[in-house]
């Protein structure tokens, strides 16, 4: 069987990192030479941050590394009339692994939209806006490069080129659209 064969038997498991983030629906395809690897589904996806129901807000990820951001859907912390939602940015390789918590806001979704739309047309975006909290960079190039910054705490920046698989901006875009509905049911 070469690399490029289809998705095949599709299991679904628990995958525990550090204890605190959980997913499901993992699919294993069969690769070159007889080794596997994991290959994500477009399968509904929950995680669990600090034990409050959470879904991926966007999954940047090849076979070797992955930037993926979880959104807490339920439990908003309110300022004035914004509702903001805790997240996570995990970055995840044979390098480095590590997680930058943040809050996002209804405005802050519609901005990936738009930052999405951007990356379409082969432009960079820059998410979330302003210097609130902790924010990524993403250049369509060949392979995509993300890059989170941890500002303003600790000023760092990690750069995680990514070979994204056919059908990334579409996935990423089912994913904004199921975190929208279950913030919208809040």
């Amino acid at each position: 069987m070469d690399s490029l064969s289809p998705l095949v038997e599709p299991k679904t498991c628990t995958v525990s990192l550090s204890g605190r983030v959980q997913r499901a629906g993992i699919i294993v395809n069969q690769g070159a030479r007889g080794s596997e690897r994991l290959v994500r589904s477009l399968v509904y996806e929950v995680v669990v941050i600090d034990d409050a129901n959470a879904l991926e807000l966007f999954w940047f990820a090849d076979p070797v590394q992955s930037v993926t951001l979880q959104v807490a859907c339920d439990a908003p912390m309110v300022a004035g009339e914004d509702r903001y939602y805790a997240a996570e940015i995990a970055v995840e390789s044979d390098f480095i692994n590590g997680t930058v918590g943040l809050h996002i806001s209804d405005a802050d979704l519609d901005e990936w939209g738009r930052c999405l739309a951007a990356l379409e047309a082969d432009e960079g975006a820059e998410w979330p806006p302003g210097s609130r909290s902790a924010w990524l960079s993403v250049v369509p190039e060949d392979p995509l490069e993300v890059t989170v910054h941890d500002s303003p705490s600790t000023q760092i920046a990690v750069q995680i080129p990514v070979d994204v698989p056919t059908g990334w901006l579409e996935e990423n875009r089912l994913r904004l659209e199921r975190v929208r509905k279950a913030i919208a049911k809040r």
